[in-house]
C-alpha cells in the first residue's frame, strides 16, 4: 500500500514538474520508452523520478533511466536513500557528484538497460 501511495505521489510531482517545464518553454523534446517518459530541456540539470527522466543532454538519459530502475528496485526507499542524497550531492559537491555510490549505480543500471 505504501509503495502505491509513493508511486502515485512521485508520478504526480514528476508530471507537474514536466508541465511547469513545458509552460516555461524550456522543453525541447519528449520521447517515450516502454517504461519511461524522457523530457529533453535546456536547463543544466538532470533528475528522474515518478517514471519520468529529465535532462538537457540526450546522452545522459541512460544514467537517468538508471535512477528510474533504482526507484523501481527501492520503492518507497528511493527518495530517502537515493533521490534526496543525490540532489544534495549535486548541490554541495558537484565536482564529486558522479563518483558517489548511488550515481555510479545509476550509470551501471542505465548502461545495462540500453
Amino acid at each position: 500500500m505504501i509503495d502505491s501511495v509513493v508511486v502515485f505521489t512521485t508520478t504526480t510531482i514528476a508530471l507537474i514538474f514536466a508541465c511547469i517545464l513545458g509552460v516555461s518553454g524550456v522543453v525541447e523534446d519528449v520521447s517515450f520508452t516502454d517504461d519511461a517518459m524522457m523530457v529533453l530541456h535546456d536547463q543544466p540539470i538532470g533528475v528522474a523520478f515518478g517514471g519520468i527522466a529529465f535532462h538537457s543532454l540526450p546522452r545522459r538519459f541512460d544514467h537517468e533511466l538508471g535512477h528510474l530502475a533504482q526507484e523501481d528496485l527501492l520503492g518507497a526507499l528511493y527518495l530517502p536513500v537515493v533521490g534526496i542524497p543525490s540532489l544534495i550531492s549535486a548541490i554541495v559537491a558537484p565536482e564529486r557528484h558522479r563518483a558517489v555510490w548511488f550515481e555510479r549505480w545509476a550509470t551501471e543500471l542505465g548502461n545495462a538497460i540500453r
